[in-house]
Parts: structure tokens; sequence; C-alpha cells
């Protein structure tokens, strides 16, 4: 059963003009019996032309014949009154009796306002309007001339040119006008035989105001000094406005974004609280001539009638149904199941004007919060097109296919020629997909979001739904979808296989076949998860193979639907709907799910009963066409998900590029989702996503930031989707990947905008001279050189280099610089490009000039940030070993010297290492003469902890650099080269200290004159 439809076409004082549900033509209703009148003067004409003339008088106006016609319930011919020449008529009222006619502005003259007495004879007589000012300008708008069906009705006018616009009551009988006050700024006008309203739009505070004046006080005068009576509503939408007595009735305009049913609300006039009095308002409400207002609906939109709203005593508002609407018969006519989504089509019967159709009604039974979004869309049910093909000849019902992005397809005949189409459809309120295909009749095989496969009899399409393209793939065959693998039975190959391809490649690719390991060609697939069912036709053998495992299964034969792990057959001759379920690896013997009655058709899948293959629910349409929807019990297999590939590039210091997206396609509804993205070095988290219950998509998008707002470091990442689906947490298969953060916040001793971190060394060149090399890590934790890009000159001449420090970012731009001291002691920072490249000669590295007189201090090094600030600082050690604090400002400054302690001129070394601790702050490690190496932990204010001893043996070294993270595992490393040229790698620990087991990762470094 579904709710009945009425419409109410005009209302009057003793009755009211209808389209009655299962009734043709208009028919008039009285409010006290409940009667019927059929109307033959108003035979042909089409509903919307009727207007209430006043009492329970009608009119319309016939523009060809420059004619009016004004006919009554107890009349069945109307009659008939000539406009004239160049008059508008705007209203009738007095039963018919009087209207108001407005002549617009021309090059004639003035626009002109007249009331017309319309006789019983069909005669004209003007009635002049008096009382407005000499020279008005008369409006000639469509919403000028409203009457109140009494004796009055209300014009629009300026006293003159560019005057404000004023507004007055016309005394219908007299033609006098007497002004309203107050009406400045009206956007509507609302007219009761008792009062004068009108609507104001307060813009300022985002609100709607109706106020209203009694019509006794406009016509005594007594107006000018009253305060009217007023409701404020809340909002600026769009709203039907309707006063009664002291009451305005209200309902929001349906629209295609928002077509539900609005509540009718009652808003006292003066104060107090709004009350709905109708849940559902299922057409636009009427204005009675009699100051009452009809509307169509009910509690909700499953119960409906025609309810008259009428001023009671006291104050109070009456309710009457006036006219029950019993609910319509309909018959089931298709069903369809995906991601725990049901969608059912009702053979709709017809109700007055609505003809005959076919709805589609959406139910989530599973939670989602991408219900109502995407291809799930809203409840509102949508009218599928007349031409749908039905799922058989002479059967009202149509055959859907779901799970493509643009909603529910079915195959459709609507030209041009004899062609059909696919046409999917989400609901009422948004857009549809039509696709062209060249062939007649066919059938839609399956769907998955971007593809469907079709067929006609000869030959099988895949169908790319967004771009329109149709592409045949050979005969008829059996064939399935499973999100963007398109499966195939072979038509030339061995008897029994089935090839798949991905349709995202191009051209389109085959990526594995199987055997079915029966020798027969299967004329039907189907795919849920890792289970792909064939069948060589309805008496034919049929199987299960599992996509994982590749066992085979055998299972009985005739029409099925597949689900994760089982099958759903109907026992026509029985009656019911059995299950077989195969999960563990063998069929088990049917099962009975439920009754269903023989439908009749020659295949009732997907009309009778559907199976969420992308869910573990069976839904089936009882004899009685009820919908139910059960659980079979069988185990599903593990989450798995499509995702992203590749690595996507993510710029945290850009607002409008680089943004990792992670648009996932669950293969089934989940109760919950996290989804964490995490250094892929550390394996510290950087940002982590929490979802609630989902159908189909989980969607993040994530910047680069972390959540106090800060950068994340450039370099490497991982993400990775959990979910809950039955209670357990798992880790999706298919939903996990890699990114890279580019030009983030930097990592220590990094130069490239990916993070990788690097270390510079200067040479010989081969023909005389330096080179500058950096050499940056492999995957494995050894070095590759990346060649010649620099020109350093270690030396004392001029253009030469006394020191070299890997700095940091010193100038805030979120890139690595490089200092250089030249030995007249003029510091200078070279600042970087987002790259490992800090050639001299080039015009496009731009260097600052930090100051002179550092030629003082035989140790310059930058540890990172020792002061907590956030800026990478330096300290410097001067010949009486004294060590000094220069505090980073991130604008190519330092500030002055803090001095941090002496004695440190009993280490031969000193290196900057970056956080060996985990804590932040940067630290460094010394050597001492004997060859034990310390390290001294940054505190965060600019100087170091107590040192604590590493480990002795650090003599064999000639050069220490503190690398960065070399190994990949997120702690920092040392490089370090012996006598002989070899390089060395020692890992850093999350304990402070390095692994006792070195690694060699080079040799012949000795050419080197300088490692940085």
């Amino acid at each position: 059963m579904v709710p009945a439809t009425d419409r109410v076409l005009a209302a009057g004082v003793s009755g009211f003009l209808h389209q009655r549900q299962g009734v043709a033509g208009v028919v008039w209703t009285g409010y006290a019996t409940g009667a019927d009148r059929t109307l033959p003067a108003l035979a042909g004409l089409p509903g919307a032309s009727f207007v209430s003339a006043g009492g329970d008088a009608l009119f319309w106006l016939d523009v060809n014949a420059g004619v009016l016609r004004v006919a009554a319930p107890d009349h069945d011919s109307p009659t008939t009154y000539p406009i004239p020449a160049g008059w508008t008529v705007a209203d009738l009222a007095e039963n018919g009796t009087r209207a108001l006619a407005f002549k617009p502005v021309s090059s004639a003259g003035p626009g002109q306002l007249e009331v017309l007495d319309l006789g019983a004879d069909g005669g004209v007589t003007p009635v002049p309007v008096t009382g407005l000012p000499d020279g008005a300008l008369i409006s000639a708008t469509p919403t000028n001339g409203t009457t109140d069906g009494d004796r009055h009705g209300i014009v629009q006018y300026q006293a003159r040119t560019g005057a404000a616009t004023q507004y007055a009551l016309v005394d219908l009988d007299t033609g006098a006008a007497v002004p309203v006050p107050g009406m400045s700024g009206a956007t509507r006008v609302l007219l009761t035989p008792s009062d004068v309203a009108w609507v104001l739009r307060d813009t300022t505070h985002v609100a709607t105001v109706v106020k209203m004046l009694p019509q006794s006080a406009v016509l005594d005068g007594s107006a000018a000094s009253m305060t009217p009576a007023s409701v404020t509503i809340p909002d600026l939408a769009s709203y039907t406005f309707l006063p009664v007595g002291d009451h305005l009735l209200t309902v929001e305009t349906q629209s295609l974004a928002a077509p539900a049913p609005k509540p009718l609300v009652d808003h006292p006039f003066g104060g107090g609280d709004a009350t709905t009095v109708m849940g559902a308002d299922l057409g636009a409400p009427a204005a009675a001539s009699d100051g009452s207002v009809l509307s169509v609906g009910g509690a909700d939109a499953t119960v409906s009638g025609v309810h008259r709203y009428q001023a009671a005593a006291g104050g109070a508002l009456a309710d009457t149904t006036v006219l029950d609407l019993p609910p319509l018969p309909s018959t089931n006519a298709g069903l369809s199941l995906a991601n725990g989504f049901l969608r059912h089509i009702e053979n709709i019967p017809a109700a007055g004007a609505q003809q005959a159709h076919l709805a589609l009604h959406n139910y989530p039974i599973a939670a989602g919060t991408d219900t109502g979004s995407g291809r799930f869309g809203g409840s509102y049910p949508a009218t599928l097109p007349a031409t749908a093909l039905p799922c058989e000849a002479g059967k009202s019902c149509v055959r859907t296919v779901d799970g493509n992005w643009y909603g529910t397809s079915f195959l459709m005949a609507d030209g041009p020629g004899p062609d059909s189409r696919i046409h999917s459809e989400i609901d009422g309120a948004t857009s549809t997909m039509t696709v062209p295909l060249p062939f007649e009749g066919g059938r839609i095989v399956d769907a998955s979001l971007d593809y469907q496969v079709v067929e006609s009899a000869t030959t099988q399409y895949v169908v790319q739904t967004g771009q329109r393209e149709v592409s045949a793939r050979g005969p008829v065959t059996g064939a399935a979808l499973w999100d963007n693998t398109f499966w195939q039975a072979s038509t030339t190959g061995a008897a029994g296989t089935v090839n798949a391809f991905d349709l995202t490649s191009y051209p389109t690719k085959a990526v594995r076949s199987i055997a079915t390991g029966v020798a027969c060609r299967p004329t039907e697939l189907q795919v849920s998860q890792h289970w792909l069912y064939w069948s060589c036709g309805t008496t034919g053998h049929a199987g299960v193979y599992d996509l994982a495992s590749g066992r085979k299964i055998a299972v009985p034969p005739g029409r099925a639907l597949l689900g994760d792990g089982y099958l759903v057959q109907h026992d026509a001759a029985a009656g019911r709907l059995v299950m077989t379920d195969f999960h563990s690896g063998t069929a088990a013997a049917p099962v009975r799910l439920a009754d269903l009655p023989d439908s009749g058709l020659t295949d009732d899948r997907g009309i009778t009963f559907a199976v969420d293959r992308h869910g573990s629910d069976v839904a089936y349409v009882a004899a009685d066409r009820t919908v139910h929807v059960l659980a079979p019990g069988v185990p599903a297999s593990p989450l798995t998900a499509t995702a992203p590939t590749g690595q996507q590039q993510v710029y945290p210091r850009s607002s409008s590029t680089g943004v990792f997206n992670a648009y996932i396609t669950l293969d089934r509804p989940v109760d919950g989702w996290q989804l964490t993205i995490s250094d892929a070095a550390t394996g510290k988290t950087a940002a982590t996503f929490n979802g609630g219950p989902a159908h189909e998509i989980v969607s993040v998008q994530w910047g680069g930031h972390l959540a106090s707002g800060a950068l994340a470091l450039s370099g490497p990442y991982k993400w990775k989707l959990t979910a809950t689906a039955g209670g357990a947490a798992t880790a999706v298969q298919g939903a996990s990947g890699t990114l890279v953060v580019f030009c983030g916040a930097l990592r220590f001793r990094s130069y490239d905008c990916d993070g990788q971190q690097a270390m510079l060394g200067v040479r010989h060149g081969p023909y005389g001279g330096y080179e500058g090399h950096w050499w940056g890590a492999t995957a494995t934790g050894g070095l590759v050189d990346g060649g010649y890009t620099d020109d350093w000159i270690p030396g004392t001449g001029p253009g030469d280099t006394s020191a070299l420090v890997p700095f940091g970012d010193i100038n805030g731009d979120g890139t690595g610089d490089l200092l250089a001291r030249d030995p007249s002691g003029v510091l200078t920072a070279y600042l970087g490009l987002g790259q490992a490249y800090f050639n001299t000669g080039e015009a496009d590295v731009k260097r600052v000039r930090i100051g002179g007189g550092w030629n003082i201090y035989n140790t310059l090094l930058s540890t990172g940030d020792l002061n907590g600030d956030g800026h990478d600082d330096l300290v410097a050690r001067d010949a009486a070993g004294v060590l000094w604090f220069y505090a980073g400002t991130g604008k190519s400054s330092l500030t002055s010297r803090v001095r941090i302690g002496g004695g440190w001129n009993t280490y031969t070394k000193l290196v900057a290492t970056g956080d060996l601790t985990g804590d932040g702050a940067g630290d460094l490690v010394a050597v001492d003469g004997s060859g034990v190496m310390w390290r001294y932990s940054g505190n965060k204010q600019g100087g170091f902890t107590t040192r604590v001893k590493i480990g002795a043996g650090w003599t064999m070294y000639n050069t220490i650099v503190g690398f960065g993270d070399l190994s990949h595992d997120g702690n920092n490393d040392l490089v370090a080269r012996d006598s002989a040229g070899r390089l060395w790698r020692y890992d850093g620990t999350a304990s402070g200290v390095f692994s006792g087991a070195r690694v060699q990762i080079g040799s012949g470094f000795n050419s080197y004159v300088g490692l940085y």
C-alpha cells in the first residue's frame, strides 16, 4: 500500500475543487457531507487554470479569446465576460461578481485601475477606484490586485515617480480605496476576509517577519496608531504563508534539492510557541474564500487526508478532516540490495492527475554516514521513466542492477530510434545518467562503481558510465564485474576458461586466467569478495571458484544469486527461498531461508529477491508485498577495499595543490573506521582520521599538517585503514599505501624537498681544482653520489672557503641552507632551493651576509634547534675553548652570542648530530684526545646537559659527520672516515647511543679534503 495523493485547486465557503485519487478530471467535494459533484463546465480544462472567485465561484481566463469565464458548482455552464481591450484581470471576489482589473503603463498613458461589476447576464460595468492620490502610479504586476474572496482587494501604487511603494485596501462594491499604513518593504501580501498581512525579509538578522492588521482598523483609520501583530520565522527559506484568524500557517517550499514533504507549522500572532499541525504536507496549501485553509497530508508521509483549518472560539485553531484519502494498493516491481542499501520498486496505480507509474524507494539497511549522498541518495522516491523496459514482456516490473556510482541501472527504450539506453537513477531529487546503446532491447549483466556490462542478443559491451563510452567485448558469454576487474568466460580458448581484465589499463590488459575444471563454457558469472560463481546454463554444471585459494566447489544448478560464501536460489515449485553455504570450501546441503511463492516470472532474481554481494544480507518480497531482510549467518570474508595506487605527493606549504586524497571503496559496510598516516622511518603517527558507519566510501584528505597545526616533516609516510565490522576491528586489505610530504618541516641534514638527507663532500677534481659532491642515502643505508654540483675551494685566498656549515633553515622558507666562512671571517648563508645544490656560480642561488669576525672560531656547527623556539641555531668554539650559542631567528640572521661554557678545547672533534634522544632538542657528540666519545644533549634553553659517555676508540677516524637518518630506522646516524679512506656507518638508537656494529658503506673517500 502507498499513501494516496490529492490536489486542491480552489477552495470556497462550502466545499473545494480538487483532483481526486482515481477519478478522471476534477470534482467538487462539500465540507459538511464529503459528497462529490462533477463539474461539466470545467471538462477538458487543465486543473491549474482554476482560481477561486469568492464564495464557491471559480474563474479562469481565456487569453486567446479575450474573455473571463466564471462558474459555480451548482451550474452546468460558465458565464462568459469580455475583458476590455488592453486590460488585465488580476483577481475576483464576491462569488464571482467583482473583479480587479489593471491597464498597464504604455505610450498611450499611465497605468489604470478599475473594479469590474460582473452581471449575471455577462455584462461588465466599470467601477472607478477613488481615494488614491491624483496621478498615482499603478503597478500592473502579477502580485498586485489580490482579493480576500469577500469584498475587498489590495492594490500597490506610488504617489509619484520615485516615491515609496504603498498599498491600499479597495472596497469592491464602491471602488473606495483606503491606504494601509506600515507596509513599506513588503515582499508579499496576504489578504483574508478579516485581515491584511504582509511579509518582510530581514536579511540583517536572517529572519522572515509577517505582520498583520485587522481590515476593520484599516477602514476606520485606527490602524495608523496600532502596532501590527507579528510572527518572526528565524530563517530566510522559501515558505508558503497562510493567515487563519490569529494564526499563521507556514510550510517550507519543496525543491528539487529537498523534495521530501515538509511540516505545516502554526505560528500564533502576537507570541507563543510554534506547533506542528501536520507532520507532512503533501501538497501546496490553499486559502479558501471564507478565510480557512486547506492542506493535504498527515502526521507523516504514510498517511494522507484533506484537512481544513479554521479560526475557532477563543483564538484557537480548529483542524477538521474533510476528506480521508485511504492508501492505494501497490504491487512489487523490482528489488536490489547492495552495500547495505535496499532499493524497492513499486507499481503505483493512478491517483488523480498522476498516472500509474513505477516508484523507486531507497532504504538504508546498514548504518552509514554516507547515506543520503553519492549513489545512495535520499528517501524521496524517484519515478522511473515510462519507457523503462519490463523485466519480461507483458509484465509490470523492471530489472535493475545496483552498484554503479550513478545509482541503480536499468534499460529503457526512448530512442532516438529503437535503440535502448542505460538509465541510472538515485532518488527523486538527484539528476540521472543516461547512456545510449547501439542495439535494441538487451539486458544489463552487472555493474561496478565506474563500469557496467550490457549485452544485446549477440554482443557483449563494457560501458564506462561517467564517460558514456560503450566498447564491444565480443560475443555474449558469461561476464561479471568486481571493482575495476572485468571477468569474462572465454569463447575461443579451452572450455571452462575465465579471464580477468583490468579496465583501468589502456589498452585493457588481461591480468588473470582461471579454469573452472569443467569442460563447459559458462554462460553466467558472478563475483563476490574472493568468490567467482559460474554456471553453464540453468540445467548445466555450476560451481564456485575461490580466487584466494584456487579451490573449486560444485554447487546446485539453476538460477542463483551469489553472496559472500553462499548462494541463494528460488525453489518456485516448493515456494521457498533456499541457501547453499560453501564458505568452508565445500557446499553444504541447501537450507530454507523463507517462504516465497512462485512469481510467475521466468527469472525473478532482482524482482522478488536480492542478495547483497557487497554485504551480508538477503532481501525478498513476501506474498503480502512486504519486503523482508534477513542475515544468512554465513561468516564474512576478510574486509577488502580498493584504494588509490601510486605514491601521492603532499605539499603542506601550498594552499591549492598537493593534498593527499584517500578515496577508498569498501567491499562492504563497516561500523566504523580509522585511517592513520605515520612517518615511514619512525613509525610516529602524523595524522589520524576516524569515521562512523559507512556503506561504501571512506574519503580522507590530508594537507601535510600535524594535529597541532605544525608542518609534518618532509619525507615518506605510510597510511593504512582499519575498520570495525561485526564487532571486530581489523586492517582492511588493499587499503594502505605510501605518500611523500614535500617541502614540509626539515629533517636534520635534509636539503631536497622530499626529505632525503645528504652529506657534502669537497674533493680534488680530476683536472685540478675542487668539486662539491652531495652524497644521498640509498634504500639500504648506503650512499649514492649526486655528482659534481658545487664549487667550493678550501683555502685562504680570495674566493676560498675556510669553513662550511650545514645549517638547517636560516631564513624560514622550509628549505635547508648552507653557511660558508671566507678567510676574512665573513659568514654567508647560501639559501636552499629545495634540493641538494648550492653551486655558488649560479645566479638562482641566493645568499645573505650574516656578518664578519667569525674567524675567531675554530669550530662552527649547527645542532638543530637548541633553545626550543622552532628555529635552527649555531654553536661556535673559540681558541680558548669557550663554546658560544647563537640563536637562529628564521629571518636570515642570528642573535647575539650567549656563553655556554669553557673547557671545550679538550675535544679534538665536535660533531652536530641532531636529536639523538627523541626529546626534540639538538644534540652534539664530542671526541676527546684519548678517543672517547661523549654525548651532550640539548636542554632546549640554549645549552647542553651533563655529558654522557658513548664509547672509546674513535681516534681511528679523521672525520666524523652527523648524517641524519641514513639507515631509515628513525634514528640519526654517524658517518666516519678512517685513514684508509673507508667510510663507516654507525646506527643511532632510541637511547641516544650508537650501535657497536659499524657498517662499511664506502671506500676511496680519502680523495675528499672535507666531509660535512
